[in-house]
């Protein structure tokens, strides 16, 4: 019943200041500059796979060109019979030195291992790529929920503020009048005054703040805002999977697929090219126009069997193979650790938000009270301006669990890879 009565402040707030929600907030910041980034690095690897892909496919081309050589050139070989048969007749060689030539070429891998390995290794990536851009989204999100319950924190600071600066100024009028009367000392007003003003001065740092706070999300959805928005946690969660953890096993998968890669460059490769042209030009001994087609299909084997910039690569990428093993066992570490202590923060925090109601239910009840034993004289001034300090720093506690509950609660959805829409209402 407390938790509502928190929510329902804050979301009286928002209704009737904002028409936005923590919905819309996190649509538009997925669409934010930033995030766009790492949408461009998806699409890229997504290029990048069909390029691995493509590499599999024929390469046609065709070609035309215009040569001219310093001596006559063959526009093919000719056999000892043809060339009797041109003799005999008396006609024109195929020997030429200005030739035209029109055909086609065709190259296609037959098997290529590392070719293979390479567009399964592309494949892999994309599936990277998708999961940092998933961590990109959700560290996005929890910067918005954690500083949406900052500006939250700050907003019902300033209210405490300002209920503090009109209790003051309440004991101030009662006070004026017992002065002027000689019933109370100069200097006692003089103190309400101090107290009064070093609240104003912290209204003033608490807007500046605000202010700040309304920057970075701005920022973040790529549109002004002027307050927090309302926001309540729909459904608990408890998740021993972690984002940031899947990408690294993703990350492994790259590296071994790299060094699988680098090694098979060392096997034999088998490929298939072929050619076709249509060959012109004048012949050299006696000008007759003539033309030749001229064509072949090779299967071509090759063998590495020394090649040390290749072995080489090898050696580099079994390096980045154990580095990101070595990176993958970090995270892990990290991730345990840092969600157990989240976990058990949580927890803390929801103790202490009972026990900071209390202490504001308290203080109220022992604020009315000094007030009454001030005005009676009954009670000294320093005392009862104590109280006024103390309800308004029970206020300010309150108000710092809340936002730190709610930084928990992004930090730890994001480390699990949570949609916060499913999560946050």
């Amino acid at each position: 019943m407390k938790r509502k009565t928190f929510l329902f402040s804050l979301a009286l707030m928002s209704s009737t200041l904002t028409a936005d929600t923590i919905h819309e907030w996190l649509d538009a910041a997925h669409k934010a500059p930033n995030q766009q980034l790492s949408d461009l690095a998806l699409s890229s690897a997504e290029l990048q796979s069909d390029a691995a892909t493509a590499a599999l496919y024929p390469k046609v081309s065709l070609i035309g060109s215009i040569e001219h050589f310093n001596a006559p050139t063959s526009l093919r070989p000719v056999t000892p019979t043809e060339t009797s048969s041109i003799g005999a007749s008396g006609g024109g060689y195929p020997f030429v030195q200005t030739m035209t030539s029109a055909g086609a070429t065709v190259s296609m891998p037959l098997f290529v291992k590392t070719l293979l390995t390479n567009t399964e290794k592309a494949r892999q990536n994309v599936t990277s790529q998708e999961l940092k851009r998933r961590i990109s989204i959700a560290e996005r999100d929890a910067l918005l929920i954690a500083s949406n319950a900052r500006l939250g924190y700050l907003e019902n600071l300033t209210l405490a503020l300002e209920a503090k600066e009109r209790s003051l100024a309440s004991t101030r009028e009662s006070l004026l009048i017992k002065t002027r009367n000689g019933r109370a000392a100069e200097i006692e007003l003089t103190k309400v005054d101090e107290q009064i003003n070093q609240t104003r001065l912290k209204l003033q740092e608490t807007q500046n703040a605000r202010l700040d706070a309304q920057k970075t999300i701005a920022i973040l959805i790529d549109k002004p805002i002027t307050h927090s928005v309302d926001m309540h946690l729909s459904q608990e969660f408890d998740d021993q999977e972690y984002l940031a953890v899947s990408a690294k096993e993703q990350e492994v998968k790259v590296a071994n697929l790299s060094t699988r890669a680098a090694k098979e460059s060392l096997y034999p490769a088998l490929s298939m090219n072929g050619s076709y042209f249509h060959r012109t030009g004048e012949a050299y001994n006696n000008g007759d126009s003539i033309s030749r087609d001229y064509g072949s299909v090779a299967l071509n084997l090759t063998m590495p069997l020394f090649d040390k910039e290749r072995l080489t690569a090898i050696e580099l990428s079994r390096l980045e193979e154990q580095k990101a093993h070595a990176t993958l066992k970090q995270t892990k570490l990290e991730s345990d650790n840092t969600y157990d202590a989240l976990r058990n923060q949580y927890a803390t925090l929801k103790q202490s938000r009972t026990l900071a109601l209390q202490s504001i239910a308290n203080y109220e009840d022992m604020l009315k009270t000094a007030k009454v034993a001030y005005a009676t004289q009954r009670m000294v001034q320093e005392e009862y301006l104590r109280y006024e300090e103390a309800l308004f720093n029970a206020k300010a506690a309150l108000y710092a669990i809340d936002a730190t509950l709610w930084q928990n609660i992004a930090q730890r959805a994001a480390i699990s890879g949570k949609d916060f829409k499913e999560i946050i209402q």
